[in-house]
């Protein structure tokens, strides 16, 4: 098993001294025999010094990102009053991600949130020609600080931790294979997943272990591991194709549901420390399932169904693509959602909205071409989703 990222939480003004935590935490896992993918860097910026703009903060924190081999930094929660600023932020960098909150942990939902992160999006999908800015911001409701996979991640202002994501989806295709479904596969699918459960126990054994004494040699909190079901570059990763597997139909048809709440349901029953979603995250251009299935005509599952999927536990609508010409009106009524579910389930829920330009709904994402070398060759070709 692949481990996705390492991400570090620390203040700025004590990064230099929490750093080699996370070398110590890459080295070790390496030595226990987990490939690490990726460190990322998690800052945490209350308020924008004078003499400073978001932008200028967003091109010394990868500035000093990249000078210690980390892959993607986030900002973490932006101000309301600065989110203007973002589109500039995110023009001027490369790996700097961030995020808006349109809900608290709390569930009350934040109209002014709401509109100030659909203003960004609008705003973000300008930055270049692909649109592609707004892989690098979410939107977020009731989410908390401490999570590894971004742009969720951030960091709260306190003490330095260390986060990690591993690649779960991997030991979900793991646990599924060579079972034969002898029955009804829904009738079957809690005991198909007795393994992924006993599969997360042993590898976040073996990855606590690894890191043992961590804290004490560098003062950095382990947080744990997020178990979350992410999307996949291959067919051994997807979790489009796991669910998919599991169901026994394709993904968006009835039976879709019930996997994702059994999936969820294998995750929660595993006896660890479970941190950050920890549950089924569905990014639709991210992963060759998702994208394959969108790409059909017509697709096997729309907008709406991604809202009802969440409900069951998810990450909320991640890498979705919206046509180029979507109104901040629009993106507003889609945020509310995600807000008004979160608030009610009391759980978190982010929203990453592509609009694509001078794309229209069901036109076809072919990226094969684009300049971005960060974010387009992990996106897959698909077509841009209507706004229902």
């Amino acid at each position: 098993m692949n481990i996705r990222t390492i991400t570090l939480g620390v203040r700025d003004d004590n990064l230099s001294e929490s750093i080699p935590a996370a070398y110590e935490a890459r080295a070790r896992l390496q030595a226990a025999g987990y490939k690490v993918q990726e460190l990322r860097l998690a800052l945490s910026f209350q308020s924008i010094p004078p003499g400073h703009t978001l932008v200028s903060m967003a091109i010394d924190a990868e500035r000093k990102a990249l000078d210690a081999g980390f892959s993607l930094v986030s900002l973490g929660r932006i101000r309301f009053e600065c989110m203007p600023q973002i589109a500039d932020a995110l023009a001027a960098t490369r790996i700097v991600t961030c995020s808006g909150r349109i809900a608290g942990r709390d569930g009350v939902i934040s109209q002014e949130g709401i509109r100030a992160s659909a203003e960004t999006i609008v705003a973000n999908s300008r930055v270049n020609l692909d649109g592609l800015a707004n892989f690098r911001f979410a939107a977020m409701a009731g989410v908390g600080p401490g999570y590894p996979f971004f742009p969720a991640a951030y960091h709260d202002g306190g003490s330095p931790w260390i986060a990690i994501g591993p690649e779960t989806a991997a030991l979900g295709h793991q646990a599924l294979a060579q079972q034969l479904v002898q029955q009804d596969a829904m009738l079957e699918m809690p005991k198909r997943l007795e393994q992924l459960t006993r599969l997360i126990e042993y590898h976040d054994q073996h990855i606590r272990a690894a890191l043992q004494g961590l804290e004490a040699d560098h003062k950095v909190f382990v947080t744990g591991c997020d178990w979350s079901l992410t999307g996949g570059m291959t067919s051994d990763t997807s979790v489009g194709g796991l669910i998919e597997q599991l169901s026994g139909v394709p993904f968006g048809a009835m039976g879709t549901l019930v996997a994702i709440s059994e999936l969820n349901k294998a995750i929660r029953a595993a006896r660890v420390h479970l941190i950050g979603f920890s549950g089924v995250i569905l990014p639709i251009i991210g992963d060759q399932v998702l994208a394959e299935r969108n790409l059909q005509e017509p697709p096997s599952y729309r907008l709406r169904d991604l809202l009802s999927f969440s409900s069951v536990y998810g990450m909320g609508l991640d890498t979705i693509p919206l046509p180029g010409d979507s109104k901040v009106d629009q993106i507003v009524r889609i945020l509310s959602e995600v807000a008004a579910l979160a608030g009610s389930l009391r759980k978190p829920l982010i929203a990453r909205l592509i609009p694509m330009p001078s794309l229209q709904a069901r036109d076809l994402i072919d990226l094969d071409s684009s300049t971005d070398t960060s974010f387009a060759p992990f996106v897959f070709h698909s077509r841009v989703m209507e706004l229902l």
